[in-house]
Parts: structure tokens; C-alpha cells; sequence
């Protein structure tokens, strides 16, 4: 008797047909990357606003104001509209329209945040910080671990998913750089602790986007506050489009009289995730019995289709302590401040930004090079 879900001969050629079509679509992870993005940007309002107005107004776009006179101030979002903060929703659509990659929900925990410039009240970029990932390499070799304790991790790991600035800020004023140095602050090490129980945030982590497609980042030049630790070296498969994923699993969740998979972790890891791994055992296990050489095609695909990923740059922070790894290890209980501890608050980070900043953007304004146009992805100039 078998030990999986079931399919007809007819089920199963009918999923591998639209797997099959799905992954014909890209031959690299870049033509991944805009597939999806073109299938979001699809179904977002035109509009957040009722005066016609797109949400891309909200974003910043002032290249004739100095970095030396820019002010910032954090934004939390909410559920619920509130004084003072953004709606998720709203949040997502402006990351959706600013970000080059497609938003996706990570598993665990999530605080997702505005930067807002005060003199012009545009927003000037985007972060989210949740839970880490559960294993990598460069992190286990800096910690001297085959693989980190899930417990250990969860209590002192963030990791940030998103850090996007909106452009052309970035280019002009290095706005990669200066989210990427508030991930670092006491401020919002000091939010996360308060929201979750039992959380003490002491090392943040982060990858490049494209990996080695590119060799620079905008995590580069930051120390001491972020410093590049090695490159990931997992290769995951690309995730199904949101359509033929949400199509698949609920046929099969029919055929399966409820979910696919169970969980009773304390912490899940995704849904997502999960589900899909058991999507593509059942697709081969159904394989296997019906056409072997059908089964044999999509494993040299599969494997394909992971080969395409690249290696990851990887960054880390201690947000300014100098026994992290100790302390996280239960070697010591006594925390130890460095000393340039105070200089990974919100106000002296922005200071060392401004710097750097305002260097870069007399450059490019003297070189001509200075970008005036606002940036932003709709469904007519993603395949452009």
C-alpha cells in the first residue's frame, strides 16, 4: 500500500505539465526574479489614494536636497489605521512597487518598518527583520558550530530580510547603506526585545540579493558596524509562481481531505515551504509508479533549476558588544560594550551616513551623473 497521496496517471501528467511550462519560463535567477515580480505588480491597486494618485507618490524624490540636511524618523506598521504609523498593506505595496525582488512572507517573526525623510515626508526606504535562518554555513563557522541551536538562534539571531531603499535616493545618497546601518541600531535591537518574549537580540545577519551575479552590495563599506563574514553556499530550488503553487496545493489538499503536512514545532518553519516540499514528493512519487523516465526528466530538471542559484554574500553585526559569541554560548553571562558601543545608535549611525553620503552625492552631481527621475516597477517597464 503506498505511504503518499495517491494521483491518477492522468492528475499526475496534468501537474508535471504545468510544472514543466512554469520552469520553461526562466533560464536564470534574474528571469525568475521578474516572472514573479510581473505576477504581483499585476494584481496591486493602481491607486492608494482616491485622488487618482499612485502609491509611488508616497516615496521619496527631492535630489536636490543635501544628505547633510536630511532628517529621518522610523515608521512601525499597524493592522489597524493608527496616528503615527503605516498600514501593513500599505507597506507592502510600496516595497512591491521600490524592491527589485518579490515580497514574500518569511516564517516566524516579522517586524517590518518605514523610513521616512521629515523635511519632505516621503518615505526613503524599507526594512524587515524576523526570525534567522535556521542553518547557515558562514554563520555556524563564525560561532564554531556544525549547526546553531534552534533555541540559541530564536532568542538572539535577526536577521533582515528586506532592506530596500527607494531610488533614486539609493544611487544618489548610498540609501542602502544607511537602512542597512539602522538594522544595526540599539533602537531597533531595543523594539524587537520589547515585542517579542524572551528575545535578546545580539547578532543581526543578511545576504546580498543576487549573490554572485553581482560582486558589490550595499552592505559593503560599513564597518565596523557590518561587516561581510563569507558567502552562503545552499542552493534552493525557485519557488513555484503564487497562482500554480496556490492551484496545486489546494487540488491536492482536496484529494488529501485537509492539509498536507502537520507540525507541532514550537517555531514552524513555512507553511509555504513545507507544503511545497510535500507537492513535489507526491508529483515523484506518482512519477515513479506511472513513467520512470518521465521521473527521471524532472529530477535533471529540478537539479537544473537549483543549479541556477548563486552564492550569497553574508553579513553580520554585534550592534556593538565584544563577547557576543560568548555570552550567546553560555561561556559568560556578563555582556561587554565596546568601545564604540554608542555609536550604533539611530543618531550617531545617521551621522556617520551623512558623511559618506553627502561625499557621494556631491560627486555625481558634479559628474553630472545625479538621478532626478523616481523609480518605481509597474507592469510596463518590468521587461524592460
Amino acid at each position: 500500500m503506498a505511504d503518499f497521496l495517491k494521483l491518477t496517471k492522468e492528475e499526475t501528467f496534468d501537474i508535471l505539465d504545468k510544472f514543466n511550462e512554469h520552469y520553461d519560463s526562466f533560464n536564470d535567477i534574474e528571469a525568475y526574479y521578474r516572472y514573479k515580480k510581473r505576477k504581483r505588480l499585476e494584481d496591486l491597486p493602481t491607486s492608494l489614494s482616491f485622488f487618482g494618485m499612485g502609491p509611488e507618490e508616497d516615496l521619496f524624490n527631492s535630489p536636490d536636497l543635501a544628505p547633510k540636511d536630511m532628517e529621518f524618523e522610523v515608521i512601525h506598521t499597524t493592522d489597524k489605521a493608527e496616528e503615527g504609523k503605516i498600514l501593513g498593506k500599505d507597506y507592502t505595496h510600496l516595497l512591491e512597487i521600490t524592491a527589485s525582488f518579490n515580497v514574500e512572507n518569511n516564517p516566524g517573526r516579522s517586524s517590518r518598518f518605514c523610513i521616512r525623510e521629515k523635511n519632505t515626508g516621503k518615505y526613503v526606504g524599507f526594512i524587515k527583520l524576523g526570525s534567522p535562518v535556521l542553518n547557515i554555513k558562514p554563520r555556524n563557522a563564525y560561532f564554531g558550530v556544525s549547526k546553531t541551536p534552534l533555541d540559541l538562534a530564536n532568542k538572539h539571531f535577526v536577521n533582515g530580510f528586506n532592506i530596500v531603499p527607494a531610488q533614486p535616493f539609493g544611487f544618489n545618497c548610498l540609501g542602502g547603506k544607511l537602512l542597512a546601518l539602522y538594522c544595526c541600531s540599539h533602537e531597533l535591537r531595543k523594539f524587537l526585545n520589547e515585542k517579542y518574549e524572551k528575545m535578546e537580540a545580539l547578532f543581526f545577519e543578511t545576504t546580498s540579493l543576487y549573490g554572485s551575479i553581482k560582486n558589490v552590495s550595499q552592505y559593503d563599506g560599513l564597518k565596523p558596524f557590518l561587516r561581510h563574514s563569507g558567502n552562503t553556499e545552499s542552493k534552493l530550488l525557485l519557488n513555484l509562481s503564487d497562482e500554480l503553487y496556490a492551484q496545486t496545493r489546494d487540488f491536492l489538499q482536496e484529494k488529501n481531505g485537509g492539509p498536507l503536512y502537520t507540525s507541532d514545532q514550537e517555531i514552524p518553519t513555512s507553511t509555504k515551504m513545507r507544503t511545497s516540499d510535500k507537492i513535489y514528493s507526491i508529483l515523484k512519487n506518482n512519477l515513479k509508479v506511472y513513467d520512470l523516465n518521465k521521473f527521471e526528466e524532472f529530477q535533471k530538471l529540478i537539479k537544473e533549476k537549483m543549479a541556477i542559484t548563486t552564492q550569497k554574500r553574508y553579513y553580520t553585526s554585534d550592534y556593538g558588544f565584544e563577547n557576543t559569541k560568548d555570552y550567546i554560548f553560555g561561556k559568560t553571562d556578563k555582556l561587554i560594550k565596546k568601545p564604540n558601543y554608542d555609536n550604533y545608535s539611530f543618531e550617531n549611525l545617521t551621522k556617520w551616513w551623512k558623511v559618506k553620503a553627502q561625499k557621494r552625492w556631491e560627486n555625481v552631481k558634479a559628474n553630472g551623473k545625479l538621478r532626478r527621475e523616481l523609480e518605481f516597477w509597474n507592469t510596463n517597464n518590468i521587461d524592460k
